[in-house]
């Protein structure tokens, strides 16, 4: 008995899964149908887009110059994930001078230039390279529109700092806390 039923089953079941699935319409009927859209807007966005570049100490204990080994070591690039949805972004950066407050005399300097570089990693493969070098008299943000997507796969923009240098390489640096900030934009395009 069982084993009737069971076979009674199985054949409703395979009875059920073969009907079409949209019934034919009756001969009063009427048909229409219901368009489905959608859309993403172009942005770019990111869950962490801040973190700090650590240089410790500066200056050479023997004369108080620069040290231009310490600055220009390796680690010193921070990367970040961006999601963009633009087919060719616009990466922007720029960056205000290394200082510390405080009065300087001949022979001593209270602020460093440097060059902040933001590397887009291209989803085509490759990446390119946008750099801005600070200088006494700020420049304009460096601006340069992408080739290709961002890629989509982990980290896709690094931010390094090197190129360390003061207006006069044998300018003491002051004491103090020195501090800078890198700004860069990625901007969507439509």
């Amino acid at each position: 008995m069982k084993n009737v039923l069971l076979f009674a089953s199985a054949t409703s079941m395979a009875a059920a899964l073969a009907a079409p699935a949209f019934a034919t319409p009756a001969a009063n009927s009427v048909t229409g149908s219901v368009n489905v859209t959608g859309s993403v807007a172009a942005f770019c966005s990111s869950q962490s887009f801040s973190d700090t570049i650590a240089l410790n100490e500066l200056s050479k204990p023997t004369d108080g110059t620069l040290d231009t080994t310490v600055p220009n070591n390796t680690g010193l690039t921070k990367s970040f994930k961006i999601v963009c949805t633009s087919a060719l972004p616009t990466v922007d950066v720029s960056a205000s001078r290394l200082a510390a407050t405080g009065s300087t005399s001949p022979g001593f300097t209270n602020v460093i230039d440097y060059t902040a570089t933001a590397t887009a990693h291209l989803a085509g493969g490759g990446s390119t390279n946008v750099a801005y070098t600070t200088a006494a008299t700020l420049p304009a943000a460096t601006s340069t529109k992408l080739t290709d997507r961002l890629a989509n796969a982990g980290t896709n923009l690094d931010v390094t700092f090197s190129g360390a240098h003061t207006t006069n390489a044998t300018d003491q640096l002051i004491a103090g806390t020195y501090a800078s900030v890198i700004t860069v934009t990625v901007e969507p395009t439509s």
